[in-house]
């Protein structure tokens, strides 16, 4: 392992800060504000309860991030449990997010077939048996990596701990390819399709609409849509920079240098930790949107 210059060490400690901070402070908001609701015996709706448990893997994954980078910056070797708990919690949080986009599908969509209606009226569980599985597929992989990746007793003279890497047997770099293929097809799918489909449903029903709505209710109506739009694009971005970590990641297993391995945490860390706060302040804009419309519609109904 080479010696890294100054430089690079100063560099990647104030773009680690500078990125991990906002999202640190951003998440740990939401996380707290959960927290006190909870303390205080206020009642949680399912949509506050998902933002928070996001909100916390979003921490966790930027915690993580961070300390690699710092640990890889000033040539200290992260302990293979680190190595697992980092891989682990950054493919929980991609599961995370798509629950929030399908909770928004269940919620708002119209579904009027037998499947649909079944969905609707068991989407806590449908999200539980979908994270669940997503879990599985994330712990799979790190499993792998754990157990049959060879580390050894070996210290390297520019390097602070002992250890030393091997690529992991033919067949079971297929059988992770495959099962991380699987994973993140998956995500990609419960994450474009619901937002799309809510994106779609919004646009139509502003347009059926418009001729029978005050300004009032046509301007709600139009923050929903926008609000829709933000979600479809911004889980179009997430996609993209799961596909961008994930191509990096197989360049940099090819050649693993100590230069290597630090630019892809700090790829990822940029990757995690901007595109969940925008991801966020998209979703609260859709839910007070959504409420504030659904409030008023329920006025109206009462008046009339």
């Amino acid at each position: 392992y080479p010696s890294v210059p100054k430089k690079m060490v100063v560099l990647n400690c104030v773009i680690a800060t500078f990125l991990w901070v906002p999202g640190f402070f951003s998440n740990l908001f939401i996380v707290i504000s959960s927290a006190i609701d909870i303390y205080m015996e206020r009642s949680l709706q399912p949509v506050e309860v998902l933002l928070a448990f996001n909100s916390l893997c979003n921490l966790a994954v930027c915690m993580l991030n961070f300390v690699m980078v710092l640990l890889l910056a000033f040539n200290f070797c992260p302990h293979i449990s680190l190595m697992f708990f980092w891989e682990s919690s950054s493919g929980i949080q991609k599961w995370s997010a798509s629950l929030v986009c399908m909770f928004f599908f269940f919620k708002i969509l119209p579904m009027k077939n037998r499947v649909g209606l079944w969905l609707k009226s068991h989407f806590c569980m449908v999200l539980t048996c979908v994270f669940i599985v997503g879990c599985l597929s994330c712990f799979s992989t790190s499993v792998i990596d754990l157990f049959s990746e060879e580390w050894h007793n070996e210290t390297s003279p520019q390097v602070s701990g002992n250890c030393s890497f091997t690529r992991l047997s033919r067949s079971l770099s297929v059988v992770k390819l495959v099962i991380k293929v699987v994973s993140y097809t998956s995500v990609l799918f419960l994450m474009i399709f619901p937002s799309g489909a809510l994106m779609v449903h919004l646009v139509g029903h502003v347009r059926k609409m418009r001729g029978n709505m005050s300004e009032k209710n046509c301007a709600s109506q139009d923050g929903v849509t926008r609000a829709a739009f933000m979600i479809f694009f911004l889980s179009l971005e997430f996609i993209a920079c799961i596909t961008a970590r994930h191509v990096l990641s197989i360049i940099y297993e090819n050649v693993f240098t100590h230069e290597s391995v630090n630019s892809y945490c700090l790829a990822n860390l940029i990757l995690t930790t901007i595109v969940p706060i925008t991801l966020i302040a998209g979703i609260n804009t859709l839910r007070w949107k959504a409420i504030n419309l659904c409030t008023r519609t329920t006025l109206n109904d009462t008046n009339n």
